[in-house]
């Protein structure tokens, strides 16, 4: 599923979950009225498909993180929407790592010849999906693999990056994908839209829509979790398609690989402690 379709369909289950237990049956309307009790304009509107604010925040976060790795050269990958464009400005302005170049998809062979410690994807999904295609195969490894921006959470994608025998690919989510609010996603997907894809864009869409009907207001804290898909599932074979609707990935899951990420102070970065895990410490 595109971000547009995500998005709607993000939408339109949250009205649906609504309605099965209210007895003020909501809709969606393309032009609501201020003030009416409707869920959202089933439009593709979005601004960032994300939770946590703006996506230079994530930018910086990303930056954050890969320093503690002493990450030194990085190669951005986006489109030319202002997502991206506010993203890759967030990792540069942060100043934590040294050399961080732009590129588009159609200079990923400037960006592989540029041998980059690792390559960050910002762009929307067929971006993303070059750049799977581009290291499928040990074709290009960067150092430190490649890293997705948090609208990216797409499974096919996810799976396709698992299958291709290439570099690690890394995901940085503005949202615990196992935690309650994820859960409610996946659980309404399977009931209402059983035969649709969830992807974050749509978890974002879901969260707007719900809060609006239910008239509340999330503060989500300007964090990033961070998460490798993997082929390694909790399930018995037995029962792996009997629970492939109600994972965010048909074949395996999303391992986490630390702890939430903050935004950085000054002079901060994060700093390897342990396998799964990153601790503070002041920059040297």
């Amino acid at each position: 599923a595109g971000p547009c379709r995500s998005r709607i369909i993000g939408r339109l289950v949250a009205v649906s979950l609504y309605n099965s237990a209210s007895v003020e049956p909501a809709s969606l309307e393309v032009h609501p009225e201020a003030g009416s009790k409707s869920g959202a304009t089933p439009s593709c509107a979005s601004a960032t498909g994300l939770q946590i604010g703006e996506p230079s925040a994530a930018g910086r976060i990303m930056a954050r993180f890969l320093s503690g790795y002493r990450v030194s050269a990085a190669a951005l990958v986006v489109d030319s929407g202002a997502r991206a464009a506010a993203f890759a400005a967030g990792f540069r302005e942060s100043g934590l790592v040294p050399d961080a170049r732009t590129f588009t998809s159609e200079q990923l062979a400037e960006a592989k010849a540029w041998a980059p410690d690792v390559v960050l994807v910002a762009g929307d999904r067929s971006v993303a999906e070059q750049v799977v295609a581009a290291t499928a195969g040990g074709a290009w490894t960067p150092m430190r693999g490649v890293f997705l921006a948090p609208w990216l959470l797409d499974p096919p994608l996810l799976e396709s990056a698992m299958s291709n025998l290439g570099p690690q690919f890394t995901i940085g989510l503005d949202f615990d994908p196992h935690g309650k609010t994820a859960q409610r996603y996946l659980r309404a997907m399977r009931r209402f839209a059983p035969l649709e894809v969830p992807t974050s864009e749509g978890l974002a869409a879901f969260v707007e829509a719900s809060d609006r009907l239910n008239e509340r207001q999330s503060s989500a804290q300007p964090v990033l979790r961070f998460f490798s898909p993997s082929r390694v599932s909790i399930w018995p074979a037995e029962l792996q398609h009997h629970v492939a609707r109600h994972l965010w990935l048909e074949s395996g899951g999303l391992a986490a690989v630390s702890v939430p990420v903050s935004n950085p102070a000054p002079g901060r970065a994060m700093l390897p402690a342990g396998a799964g895990a990153v601790a503070e410490e002041p920059l040297r």
